[in-house]
């Protein structure tokens, strides 16, 4: 089962050992030492074995401690599955905080605005006559009356004027004339955003009959439909947001047709913080619709470089096949709440309703003529609203630099599991509690028996397991292998340990430290152990050839996301940026394609641009079933199971990939653009490049040697110049062009070769 007590000591007759007294009695019970030690040890240490199994009931009861989350098995392939917390990035945290009490002040102010008001409205509506709703805000990116008569469309972008020229038949409408897309009009670069925004959109539309095709959009069919639209099926109101049609897409659709010959206000809102299923909304005539959402896959990029247009998408695709009338067609960077989309859709009736007595009206008609009093005519709550709409804004950009990280909480009620019989997870037998195993100490009486009192009781200074493995684990980040070989396994299959004794010092100096791990770091990398050299002599090599006396300082490969940081570091394109989502550097077309699934949102790879593609390795998005190839094949894990010690290879591959793959392929020319920028004296320069990969300077023979390297290699760059050009060209910084082209690929040549020694890969 992997929990197993040993009875017997390194002791005789089961007695503890002077050395284990002086370092884990101390104000215990030598039962409970022996107990702790015959576990943490797990039989590393002992001599003679006797072992007490745990029963099934009990292993099922530890596993109850585990399976008290109130996170769903099936989570919907939402990156963002609850329960999780937000984590603003460092420099934003206190104005994260901060905005949100300004929202919420502001919130309560404009309610308060909106009692107030009530008499300012009285005198109003007295003698008001309803206009096309205004453009009254900073949110309203995008605004098109669509009122004119005739002539070229005119609007308001961004507080600025435009005109489009247009060809169109008018009909009457709510507000003046309306035109009619009997042909497509392309508007320009209008109305993009991003997967994290949030944006309303809409209009006034009359169909006759059941027309199809784009009403508005911003699409690139030949690039997957990419962009988003507003859509008739047969005269039903749909929208699309699509990354790659249909492997990354939502659509929605009403389950309600438009009545022909009727004009009806047809808006879409899109909040890209919300879960893809959650994010879109349909709402018509100011009532949000039941709707029909397909194929639920919405992926991470939505942004496309065509044109917004109206009556199709790009290139005539999706053409409006019927007549189709729009008016007062509005694009919002905000999320527009339902009381202002029933306002706005509402606008076209407020005039009859004004003009009737006032004794007449409704109380839903006076309610909604207050809301368009507010929304429209009140000049604090216009005011009152851009404030709120500003500070969300800031939210919303705050937002986007942070990121939001999954946590784990406890359901209220006790934990539980089942005994599955003979392991059949739809078998289940007893149910039983969450409680440790009986030939354990036991926990403590006034824990609690969740996740919380589990980790104390392992982290009980009578435990002295945690500590060393713990620091075991360090001893073999530093040294390559640990005092116990086996980091992962500490039981009766893992490996005894070289050093025992100095094991246990280092775990009672671990615990007597309260858990300094940095005190820990810094007492083993001070140490005349780590700070010998690495050199080996004939007698070393012949006595201990796997250094696990520590008869020299640790020498070993990096593992793969050390080299590629090392590379990135050293060429000075790191970037120290701390936090923030994951990135896609450079990788291979097609291996994400070949596994994944129709209906993933990680179908498709696109890599970053700009920073993104030289984060630290640690950011790098890891696909299990398809993980980086350069980590990979170095090495990494591919994380389908836990890893605590990582296999080291030496294969060909290897040397392809820090030879050839992109990002050392364009480390290495930035660190020789550096070199050559640095000096015009051949040594200067080689010192330029080994200082930052092996913190020292070359020897006179191997000055030589790469001299002649670099003469071989200049004569053949310059003899072929096209390939000297498209050499230094990889990756997608651009070389410095007030250097040499053959002179900079042969020292990048040189860069990468000093990279690839054996000293730069190895500690």
């Amino acid at each position: 089962t992997g929990f197993s007590r040993c009875l017997a000591t390194t002791g005789e007759g089961g007695a503890i050992p002077e050395e284990y007294e002086a370092i884990y009695a101390k104000d215990r019970t030598e039962t409970v030492s022996a107990v702790w030690l015959g576990l943490t040890t797990g039989c590393a240490a002992c001599h003679d074995h006797k072992f007490d199994p745990i029963s099934t009931k009990e292993f099922y009861s530890l596993t109850a401690f585990f399976r008290n989350t109130t996170m769903q098995a099936m989570d919907g392939n939402d990156a963002a599955h609850p329960p999780v917390v937000f984590v603003p990035a460092a420099a934003d945290r206190e104005r994260w905080d901060a905005v949100a009490g300004e929202i919420a002040g502001a919130g309560k102010t404009l309610a308060e605005r909106g009692t107030a008001a009530q008499a300012d409205f009285q005198n109003w509506v007295a003698t008001a006559k309803i206009e096309a709703p205004a453009n009254a805000e900073s949110a309203l990116a995008l605004h098109l009356p669509l009122t004119e008569a005739d002539g070229p469309l005119k609007g308001i972008v961004d507080g600025q004027p435009h005109e489009w020229a247009a060809n169109l038949s008018r009909v009457a409408a709510p507000t003046g004339a309306a035109p009619v897309l009997s042909t497509p009009v392309e508007l320009g670069d209008f109305g993009s955003f991003a997967r994290g925004d949030q944006v309303s959109y809409g209009c006034f539309v009359r169909v006759e009959g059941a027309p199809n095709g784009a009403v508005v959009a911003r699409m690139d069919p030949p690039h997957g439909y990419r962009g988003w639209d507003l859509f008739l099926q047969n005269g039903h109101p749909a929208a699309h947001v699509i990354d790659t049609w249909d492997q990354a897409a939502d659509r929605i659709e009403s389950a309600e047709a438009l009545t022909p010959g009727e004009w009806h206000h047809v808006m879409v809102t899109f909040d890209g913080t919300r879960p893809g299923p959650e994010a879109l909304a349909l709402y018509v005539d100011g009532v949000k619709q039941s709707t029909a959402l397909t194929p639920k896959t919405l992926g991470g990029t939505i942004e496309t470089n065509v044109a917004l247009r109206l009556g199709s998408r790009q290139g005539g695709d999706s053409t409006l096949n019927g007549p189709v009338a729009i008016q007062d067609l509005r694009f919002y960077r905000r999320l527009l709440p339902e009381q202002e989309i029933s306002a706005l859709a509402n606008s076209a009736t407020l005039g009859r309703t004004l003009a009737m007595p006032a004794a007449q009206r409704s109380k839903e008609q006076n309610e909604a003529l207050f809301r368009y009093y507010l929304a429209n005519v009140d000049e604090p709550s216009r005011a009152l609203r851009s404030k709120l709409d500003a500070l969300k804004n800031e939210q919303m950009a705050i937002k986007n630099q942070g990121t939001t990280t999954l946590v784990m909480e406890e359901k209220p009620e006790l934990p539980f599991a089942h005994v599955l019989t003979r392991g059949i997870y739809s078998d289940k037998a007893d149910k039983v509690e969450a409680v440790t195993p009986a030939a354990l100490p036991p926990m403590a009486a006034d824990a609690p028996h969740n996740r919380l009192g589990l980790a104390k009781w392992l982290a009980d200074p009578t435990n002295p397991l945690p500590a060393r493995v713990t620091v075991n684990r360090t001893w073999y980040y530093f040294f390559g292998t640990g005092i116990v070989e086996t980091t992962e396994d500490f039981g009766i299959m893992g490996s005894r340990p070289s050093h025992p004794h100095l094991l246990d010092w280092l775990a009672a100096e671990f615990t007597g430290s309260k858990w300094d791990y940095r005190h820990m770091l810094k007492l083993i990398v001070t140490s005349q152990t780590y700070r010998q050299s690495g050199a080996v002599s004939p007698e070393k090599l012949e006595k201990d050839p796997m250094n696990r006396l520590l008869s020299r300082g640790p020498r070993y490969r990096l593992d793969a996301e050390e080299i590629r940081d090392l590379a990135l570091s050293a060429s000075g394109l790191l970037s120290t940026k701390v936090g923030g989502p994951p990135v896609k550097p450079y990788q291979p077309e097609g291996i994400w394609e070949a596994v994944a699934m129709k209906e993933s949102n990680t179908r498709n790879y696109k890599a970053d641009m700009g920073e993104s593609l030289y984060r630290r390795s640690i950011y790098t998005f890891w696909k299990r079933t398809a993980p980086n190839p350069t980590m990979e094949i170095l090495n990494a894990p591919t994380r389908e199971s836990f890893c605590v010690r990582r296999e080291r290879t030496d294969t060909p591959l290897q040397a392809f990939v820090t030879l050839n793959d992109p990002q050392f392929v364009e480390t290495s020319r930035r660190l020789a653009e550096n070199a050559l920028k640095a000096s015009a004296d051949f040594d200067t320069r080689l010192d330029q490049t080994t200082l930052p990969l092996l913190a020292r300077t070359f020897a006179p023979d191997e000055r030589q040697i790469v001299r002649q390297t670099l003469d071989e290699a200049l004569a053949s760059f310059r003899a072929d110049p096209a390939g000297a050009a498209k050499f230094i060209a990889t990756g997608e910084t651009v070389p410095d062009k007030s250097l040499d082209v053959p002179e900079l690929a042969a020292w990048t040549l040189v860069a990468s070769q000093v990279f690839n020694l054996d000293e730069t890969l190895n500690k």
